[in-house]
């Protein structure tokens, strides 16, 4: 059988499993913030200015988002552009590949991306991710063409589809310097300069243009969020391109983050470590690990310690995977035996198949923690069910109160308590403001508090400073715990005759 063919088979198999269960789980906090963003009554205000925790713009994908949700609403539905545009980067994913190196490691790396539980717990996200992808994988393949050809027509697909990617998210300006990254340390660069230059600021413009226009923006997010990451705090977050996180037994966990990452650096090395006999494709191996799969992520780490953006997490080089993937399938082929390699290859690719019958099993991660899989849906169907007339709900996070909100769908008043200092002013005027809870009580006899942490490892307690604002009006009455979820009801204090 052709690499073609393997290749198509094994993106029919990943696609299968990104649709499997799409719409079994909750929506998210960040889901629901891109379906506040994506509803609005007209793209205008679709692409409105958005400065929520960081000057990360997704204009482009809220507005396929606006058009799609015309056509359906469900968890389901809206799910539904970030698996078909997964499956595009699979296939674009693929050409790379195959340009790139022979074809047993090429489809090595293929089936290790394609499987791997990152992309696929991003691929069932309605979050901007895939789209991202998508744009970048598709410049990487032009500028190959255009590095190949010299074709000014593949330079300017090269501008086009990076200015597209950071439409989509701001940080996809690190894809065009890692795209010039790999054409300097290409043999013969000089000559490139040029075209690199001019298109490269084509590409950078419309987002450098729109971070300008929102500098407030980014210094706003500077004094919100100044955390640093270190670097093995980092290197944690990154482990999730390799590893199958915590979805596998915690005594899998750390030996699966050990074998893949002792396989990327060996395909590192074997891409940057200096010989005087170069196979065909090395320099094309060694340009492409240095630029593609390091520089991004180097990129982000940066951005964090200069206090724009906070936290790096790897999702904002989701591209990069691809290639340190390929120098874990390259380390394999170095094995002299076949049924070494293939023994290796099937190992990897068991870990993540335990991984995800884990994830599709409702499993909890531990790293990142992304997706919040707490059950809003089954949380508003059962407050719609106790409430009486006159009840109202309040959420006490507002990472909360986006998702559930969308669950009640106007079924019962809903507010939320406590602010998130991460959001300005001018996010909390189209996100809603919170509310007095003293007002609220005043205004509903029985209120239904949801406590729901934005993570696991935080127990699910009323804060203390919101509880003692609570009980000077209210009495508690009965409070129902679900995973990560506490509901409690208060009912507000009788007044004392005169």
């Amino acid at each position: 059988m052709s690499g073609a063919r393997w290749a198509a088979g094994i993106i029919a198999a990943a696609a299968a499993v990104r649709f499997w269960r799409l719409g079994a789980f909750s929506l998210g906090f960040d889901e629901a913030m891109s379906l506040a963003w994506a509803s609005g009554d007209s793209l205008r205000s679709v692409w409105g200015i958005s400065p929520a925790r960081a000057p990360l713009y997704n204009g482009a994908y809220n507005s396929l988002l606006h058009f799609w949700m015309q056509l359906g609403s469900s968890p389901a539905a809206i799910r539904m552009p970030s698996v078909a545009l997964s499956v595009v980067a699979l296939w674009l994913g693929w050409r790379i590949l195959s340009r790139l190196f022979p074809p047993g490691p090429a489809l090595a790396a293929l089936a290790l991306f394609a499987f791997s539980p990152f992309q696929v717990q991003y691929a069932q996200e309605a979050r901007p991710y895939m789209l991202v992808l998508v744009f970048e994988f598709a410049a990487t393949l032009a500028l190959l063409r255009a590095v190949e050809s010299g074709d000014l027509r593949q330079w300017a697909a090269w501008a086009g589809c990076g200015a597209a990617a950071s439409l989509s998210n701001l940080l996809a300006l690190t894809w065009v310097a890692a795209s010039a990254v790999y054409v300097l340390a290409l043999p013969g660069s000089r000559r490139r300069i040029g075209p690199l230059a001019g298109f490269g600021t084509a590409a950078a413009a419309p987002a450098l243009a729109f971070a300008v226009a929102e500098a407030r923006t980014i210094d706003w997010a500077k004094e919100v969020m100044p955390r640093s990451f270190g670097v093995f705090e980092y290197l944690l977050g990154v482990d999730q391109f390799f590893g199958p996180g915590a979805w596998v037994p915690a005594s899998l966990v750390m030996p699966a983050l050990a074998g893949f990452a002792l396989l990327a650096v060996s395909g590192v090395l074997l891409a940057v470590a200096p010989s005087g006999a170069r196979p065909h494709g090395q320099q094309e191996f060694r340009a492409a690990m240095l630029g593609f799969g390091l520089t991004p992520l180097l990129l982000i780490l940066t951005c964090n310690w200069a206090g724009v953006l906070y936290p790096p997490k790897p999702r904002y080089a989701m591209a990069s995977q691809l290639f340190l993937l390929a120098a874990c399938a390259r380390a394999i082929w170095a094995l002299r035996r076949p049924a070494a390699r293939g023994a290796v290859l099937a190992g990897l690719l068991a870990l993540d198949a335990a991984s995800l019958a884990r994830y599709f099993g409702g499993g909890i991660p531990t790293l990142d923690l992304p997706p919040c899989q707490k059950a809003f849906h089954e949380v508003a169907a059962d407050l719609v069910g106790r409430a009486r007339p006159g009840d109202g709900v309040l959420s006490v996070e507002f990472q909360t109160y986006l998702p559930l909100d969308w669950y009640l769908g106007g079924r019962l008043p809903h507010a939320y308590a406590a602010r998130d200092a991460s959001f300005s002013d001018a996010a909390l005027r189209r996100l809603g403001f919170p509310t007095d809870v003293a007002t609220f009580l005043r205004a509903h006899r029985r209120v239904w508090c949801v406590v729901a942490p934005a993570d696991y490892s935080t127990p699910p307690r009323m804060p203390e400073d919101v509880g003692a604002r609570l009980r000077r009006v209210a009495v508690l009455r009965e409070e129902t715990l679900r995973p990560g979820i506490s509901i409690q009801r208060w009912e507000a204090r009788r007044r004392e005759a005169p």
